[in-house]
C-alpha cells in the first residue's frame, strides 16, 4: 500500500520544526506486518487506554512510519524531527510516552532527555530512548539523562507494543487511584 492509498482516517498529526505548525498528512511507509509485529491489534479496550506518544527522530521516514504504526494501534502520536521542537511539542501536548532517538538533530538526545525528565516526572511520562550505538558510554549517558528504557536499533515492534501496553495499564491504574483519592476526600452529603 502506498501513502496515497492510506485512508484519510489514518492520517495523524505531524509537527514541522520550521514553523511548529500542524498539518494532516498520511504517514509514509507500508502497512505490511514486520516479523514480530502485532500491528493489526488495536490497544484500545476496557483494559488498555490510548496513549499520547511523542516520536522524536531525525530520520523523517522512520519517524513518520512509527507515528503511523502508533496511530494504527490506537494511540495519539505527535511526530517531530529535531530536539528543540521535541521540547516545545512536549510542553504543548504533555505526552505520556516519548520515543526519543538519541541521535536527533540540532540538540544532543541526552540533553533533550534531561530536559524532558526535568519537565515530566517518571510517574507522568515514560521516556524511551532509541539508539543504534551499543557502547557502554551511550548506555550510561542515557540512564544519567533520565531515560527509563533504552532500545537498541534494530528493535522489534512486538517489544515496543508490549511496553506501550504495560504503560497504558499503568496510566489507567494511576488515573483510577486519583479518582478513588478524590472520592475519599469528598465530604459526604447530608442525608434527609
Amino acid at each position: 500500500m502506498t501513502s496515497s492509498q492510506i485512508p484519510e482516517s489514518m492520517s495523524a498529526q505531524v509537527l514541522h520544526s520550521a514553523t511548529l505548525e500542524t498539518r494532516e498528512k498520511p504517514f509514509w511507509g507500508t502497512t505490511e506486518q514486520r516479523p514480530g509485529s502485532l500491528s493489526g491489534i488495536r490497544h484500545q479496550g476496557p483494559w488498555c487506554e490510548s496513549l499520547r506518544v511523542l516520536v522524536a527522530d531525525g530520520n523523517q521516514d522512520s519517524a513518520d512510519e512509527l507515528g503511523w504504526w502508533l496511530h494504527r494501534c490506537g494511540h495519539d502520536p505527535s511526530v517531530v524531527y529535531d530536539g528543540p521542537t521535541a521540547l516545545r511539542v512536549a510542553a504543548m501536548h504533555r505526552p505520556q510516552v516519548v520515543l526519543l532517538h538519541l541521535e536527533i538533530p540540532q540538540m544532543d538526545g541526552c540533553r533533550v532527555a534531561k530536559q524532558l525528565r526535568h519537565d515530566f516526572p517518571r510517574w507522568e511520562c515514560l521516556l524511551i530512548g532509541i539508539t543504534g550505538r551499543t557502547d557502554e558510554a551511550r548506555y550510561r549517558q542515557s540512564i544519567e539523562s533520565g531515560v527509563d528504557l533504552l532500545l537498541i536499533e534494530p528493535y522489534r515492534l512486538l517489544i515496543l507494543e508490549t511496553l506501550l501496553s504495560l504503560e497504558s495499564v499503568r496510566v489507567q491504574r494511576v488515573q483510577s487511584e486519583r479518582c478513588i483519592g478524590l472520592l475519599a476526600n469528598m465530604e459526604p452529603t447530608p442525608q434527609e
